[in-house]
């Protein structure tokens, strides 16, 4: 009974997770290993499935329970394991698979031994080497290519949903898709380009009694630009500026300008779901006017103008080759989008023949008005020698006399650069740092620890927690140890040689610092779906801004690994286990991961700092703001006597003054 004991028990299984296929293998090992470390291995299959169904957890026993199978198989441990295979184990997922290997690039800021070592096994998931007699290897590439290159989402789709799909299987699906497209379009109405749906804006004041209903004369309408009843293009507000805003075709009590500039943004409607761009008016930037027109079906918003914000602003145009035409634009920072009228459009060459598409988008002008374009491109832009792929939206608008470059193309063509206010900045030099340092340096070297000791507060555990070592690459596994032992050194983590019943064992994350060192965190996603947190205001860059108006002389002090600054109590510290291929290790100090872990770092730091006068926290980073050089000094020193008194230790290599 005491080698049972000592025995680890494998953790519980899922047999509805995503990858329970993959984790079966592994699990079913585990458990096979402890029958033999227990001697139960030669047991009856009676006592292998209690043991079986007792480890796997209630709600796998139970889905086990439910799989087909013979009374006789039932009571057979090896029946039992090969109809659990035959429920996990996945439909043949070569054809997805072998999409996701032609997906893979190194992402940025992975190392190559990481992308090589995905690549490897994602390659072996391919099954290149297995030859099929009723399939050529040449057949599958094409096949493979047809999945990987189709344009179209649901047709994508549709392939990978196939059941062993051939090559055959993929040309079909392909023609049959393409032409069910073809042939729906003759049953669907052709698209009335130009309309769109209006938006009813509803009072906040409703009147008791109804508006009284005025008779309107046949092909006249009541104008929301001029205020008055008038046919089509006969609005006397029409190219005139209005007296509030300043822009053209309407009057100023029919204005509904506010004067203030919004940010670009992107939202959905409630209603029909339809993404929509917004561009509002900027100063010294051409704006589209957009005017309602009476229709005898619908309304129908027209662009009718490009009015200027300002009469005496400067415009700018240049030539743009769109897909190796060339065409005049006129700059608009202001717009989020690039549009070219449709009659401008048509001018261009007529060997010209791009690929358009309808767009669900809905652009909006400066008052709100929206209209959707009769067309969308993927389009080459280029100007000079840069070259950039921008979509390119088709509207009608008969008035609109130039072509408009939206902010993003302007930026990406650099035909427009943003400038930012420029302040003149002192700092110190390198040699007056370096005398601080050494003059403080009792502050600048060492282990910091706060002299309060914190717990992690949680609600009942009710199940044990206990994940198996992370796997680590070769090249990574000394690295791994290296920060092991430093922090073990540091006394921030200890080795654990036998398991506590408190123990929660997580998963461990490698972190690559930007000075390429590793930091080490816990992946403690079972433990914080028990964590109970504290809230906490955590200050945002605009209260810390609001705090240094008037401030000139500033330092920035960063605590060496902030976090490590909290001293756990023993019971927390049973939580925070980690298990690496060098065995288990638990956390003395505070870990990164934990859902907890900002709030309760940003409430000690002040608490041990708070209420020195012109110190700002924020995390780990205390910045030092004073008016005069002595209010800024002053500071300084009451940080470094209060950092002496409580063990904080500050990164000289971060220290900017």
């Amino acid at each position: 009974m005491a080698a049972s004991s000592a025995v680890k028990l494998p953790p519980n299984f899922d047999i509805e997770a995503k990858n329970a296929a993959a984790e079966w293998t592994f699990w079913k090992q585990e458990f096979e290993d402890y029958l033999v470390c227990t001697g139960r291995h030669e047991s009856d299959d009676q006592v292998k499935l209690s043991l079986l169904r007792n480890m796997m957890g209630h709600a796998s026993a139970r889905r086990v329970a439910q799989i087909p199978m013979t009374d006789a198989e039932k009571k057979k441990y090896d029946s039992t394991i090969a109809a659990i295979e035959k429920y996990l184990k996945p439909r043949d997922t070569v054809v997805f698979d072998r999409h996701m290997w032609l997906l893979r690039v190194q992402e940025e800021g992975e190392n190559f031994e990481h992308f090589l070592s995905d690549c490897r096994e994602l390659l072996a998931a391919c099954k290149y080497d297995e030859k099929d007699p009723e399939e050529p290897l040449i057949d599958q590439f094409l096949r493979d290519k047809i999945v990987h290159g189709i344009r179209e989402p649901s047709t994508r789709q549709k392939l990978l949903g196939t059941e062993k799909l051939t090559l055959g299987k993929a040309e079909n699906l392909c023609r049959s898709v393409e032409q069910s497209c073809s042939q729906a379009e003759f049953f669907n109405p052709p698209l009335v380009v130009d309309a769109v749906k209006k938006f009813q804006r509803r009072s906040r004041d409703k009147p008791e009694d109804k508006p009284v209903k005025v008779d309107i004369p046949a092909g006249k309408f009541s104008c929301r630009r001029c205020a008055t009843i008038h046919g089509k293009k006969e609005c006397p507000a029409y190219g005139k500026p209005c007296e509030r805003c300043g822009i053209l075709n309407h009057v100023k009590e029919c204005c509904r300008r506010t004067l203030t500039v919004n940010k670009v943004t992107v939202k959905t409607t409630d209603s029909d779901s339809e993404e929509l761009l917004f561009s509002d008016r900027v100063e010294l930037i051409d704006t589209c006017a957009l005017q309602e027109v009476e229709s005898p079906s619908e309304d129908i918003f027209k662009i009718l103008s490009a009015a200027l914000s300002r009469a005496e602003k400067s415009e700018w145009y240049e030539t743009i080759l769109v897909d190796n035409q060339p065409l005049y634009f006129k700059l608009d920072p202001g717009s989020d989008v690039t549009i070219i009228p449709l009659h401008i459009f048509k001018t261009l060459s007529a060997e010209y023949k791009p690929i358009m598409s309808h767009s669900k988008l809905q652009l909006e002008g400066f008052e709100g008005l929206r209209c959707r374009p009769l067309y969308a491109i993927n389009s080459k832009l280029k100007y000079g020698d840069l070259e950039i792929s921008d979509t390119v939206f088709i509207i009608e608008a008969p008035t609109l006399s130039k072509s408009l470059l939206g902010k993003p193309a302007c930026l990406k063509l650099k035909l427009v650069q943003r400038t930012y206010g420029v302040y003149h900045v002192t700092s110190v030099s390198p040699s007056c740092k370096e005398n601080f340092i050494q003059l403080n340096s009792d502050v600048f070297k060492g282990v910091g620890r706060f002299p309060d000791v914190c717990g992690i507060p949680t609600k009942e555990i009710t199940h044990q927690i206990c994940h198996p070592p992370t796997r680590v690459v070769d090249c990574l596994r000394t690295t791994l140890k290296v920060e092991l032992d430093r922090l073990e050194t540091r006394k921030a983590i200890a080795k654990v040689d036998v398991i506590d019943p408190r123990a929660c064992v997580s998963r461990m994350i490698m972190v690559e610092k930007p000075n390429k060192k590793v930091r080490i965190c816990l992946d403690p996603s079972d433990l914080n779906t028990f964590v109970v947190r504290k809230p906490k205001e955590i200050p945002t860059v605009e209260d810390i801004a609001t705090k240094l108006r008037g401030k000139n002389f500033f330092s920035v002090f960063d605590l060496t690994e902030g976090f490590h600054h909290i001293v756990l109590d023993e019971e927390s510290s049973w939580k925070c286990c980690f298990a690496t291929v060098h065995g288990v290790y638990r956390y003395l100090v505070l870990p990164f991961g934990l859902l907890m872990a900002p709030e309760l770092f940003q409430d000690q730091v002040e608490k041990y700092f708070g209420d020195i006068p012109n110190v700002i926290i924020m995390f780990d980073d205390l910045l030092v703001a004073g008016a005069t050089e002595a209010e800024h000094d002053k500071a300084v020193s009451d940080l470094l006597t209060r950092a002496r008194e409580k063990g904080a230790i500050f990164n000289k290599d971060k220290l900017q003054g």
